[in-house]
């Protein structure tokens, strides 16, 4: 039975084929401006419309109008008066044979009451979504923060709720308000202002870049490719600044804003006193002298986007502390020299028979000049007696027990002259501790002028066995 139906279709074909030429009808089917033929867009269920002017120069009729391609076509039935001239839009939705990207002629039949029919052959077209559409994006700058993208449809299709997606980090996706519900006239196009993030172009360099999108519309999607032209522009931000008193710090620091590789140099001076507390980072390309000025020079290449810092260092804390050290070493020398007379005075432990606890003191003294009239005065602390035998050096001049002071009386000294007084103390009351023993005081006629020194500061620990003290 399956067999006898499928030889039965074939047979009714032909038989149908066989009345072709027997009706009187002018058909005129329209191209699109390309004459490609109409399209199918895969997947979409859009059909492929024809402008169809059909005359009919025999008797009125009610015509019938089929196909076996596609899975429908409409309008099914037509009236035509006779000789009337009728524009007739033929609608071909897509079937199972529109798969397949392409281009594919088919047949359509227009058929009489009385079983007589005309057939009408077209071109058809089977595409992607994403081949039916162009993109055209104008050029951007570095100053740019929109770009001007155009969707071109160059098919007699009209393309109805269509969404865009950007799959590209130069769009601000952020700020974008959703692009949807697009419709598209056959070969006409829209415009749309899409806002760019300027992060993505602070690395990349001049030249041709691809924006990558993709197009979706009753459940199917594509994706699309635009190219855009990224201009060419110079563009250096320098900074420069000085801050620090002891410490002078300059920081240079220049970035490329531009999208074009710079060669720059950067020269910074000092002098050459203050080039030897100078530090630099990084190191300079070149130091060189010229006249009074000592200059560092930097020569880079920055790539777009890349920022370079340059410190140089001036260090002024180093020379001032040797400034002041060297002035108190100075100021010294000068107090030590300008001194007319020179008093030393030094203690240590002596041992006696007794086992009483002495000292003995020691006075140098150095006279710088030539000085008159000299009278050098010790007193002893108040817990200790003078030893009757002194040791050593011209015996004092007087010894006043109740103040406790010893004299020693000279009457001139010669530049450069050296005396040394010694004598011994001694307390038979136990002692310790840490004591400080009064200064020596020396006092003399220089110019005619009545002038006192005094000695240095010396001190003594006693502890339960007493230990040499210098």
């Amino acid at each position: 039975m399956k067999k006898e139906i499928l030889l039965i279709i074939p047979l009714f074909v032909l038989l149908s084929l066989s009345f072709v030429y027997s009706l009187d009808l002018n058909v005129s089917p329209s191209l699109n401006k390309n004459n490609t033929g109409q399209l199918f867009i895969i997947g979409l269920k859009s059909p492929a419309v024809y402008d169809t002017y059909i005359t009919n120069k025999g008797p009125s009729d009610n015509f019938k109008i089929y196909s076996y391609f596609g899975s429908n076509i409409e309008p099914k039935n037509i009236f035509i008066k006779n000789g009337e001239t009728k524009e007739v839009k033929i609608k071909v939705y897509p079937g199972y044979n529109s798969l397949k990207e392409g281009s594919y002629f088919f047949s359509y039949f227009i058929k009489a009451s009385d079983g007589t029919s005309k057939k009408v052959s077209l071109l058809v077209r089977n595409i992607k979504l994403g081949n039916s559409l162009k993109v055209l994006i104008g050029d951007i700058n570095i100053n740019s923060t929109k770009m001007n993208l155009t969707l071109v449809n160059d098919e007699n299709f009209e393309f109805k709720n269509i969404k865009i997606n950007f799959l590209s980090n130069f769009i601000n996706t952020t700020n974008l308000e959703e692009i949807s519900n697009i419709s598209i006239s056959p070969f006409k196009e829209k415009s749309f202002l899409i806002p760019l993030n300027r992060e993505a172009f602070k690395e990349i360099g001049s030249g041709f870049y691809s924006l990558e999108m993709s197009v979706s519309s009753q459940g199917q999607s594509s994706s699309l490719q635009g190219n855009f032209n990224y201009l060419p522009k110079s563009a250096l931000k320098m900074s420069n600044s000085s801050f620090g008193f002891f410490i002078d710090k300059q920081i240079v620091s220049k970035e490329n804003e531009g999208n074009l590789n710079l060669k720059t140099q950067t020269i910074l001076r000092r002098g050459i006193i203050s080039r030897l507390f100078t530090t630099s980072n990084p190191t300079p390309d070149i130091t060189q002298r010229k006249g009074g000025e000592i200059l560092y020079i930097w020569n880079y290449e920055l790539a777009p986007g890349e920022k370079k810092t340059i410190t140089l260092e001036t260090n002024w804390l180093i020379p001032l502390i040797f400034f002041i050290l060297l002035i108190g070493l100075l100021l010294i020398i000068k107090k030590y020299s300008e001194k007319d007379l020179e008093i030393t005075k030094k203690v240590s432990y002596v041992h006696t028979k007794g086992k009483e606890f002495a000292l003995k003191i020691t006075l140098l003294v150095h006279s710088r000049k030539e000085i008159g009239k000299i009278s050098i005065i010790d007193k002893t602390p108040s817990l200790f007696q003078v030893y009757e035998k002194f040791l050593g050096g011209k015996a004092p001049s007087k010894i006043d027990q109740t103040k406790k002071r010893i004299y020693w009386n000279l009457e001139k000294l010669e530049e450069g002259e050296f005396r040394i007084f010694t004598y011994v103390i001694y307390s038979k009351i136990g002692i310790s501790g840490k004591f400080s023993l009064p200064l020596a005081i020396g006092i003399f006629e220089k110019d005619e002028k009545i002038k006192e020194i005094r000695s240095n500061k010396t001190f003594f620990i006693i502890n339960e066995t007493p230990k040499k003290r210098a």
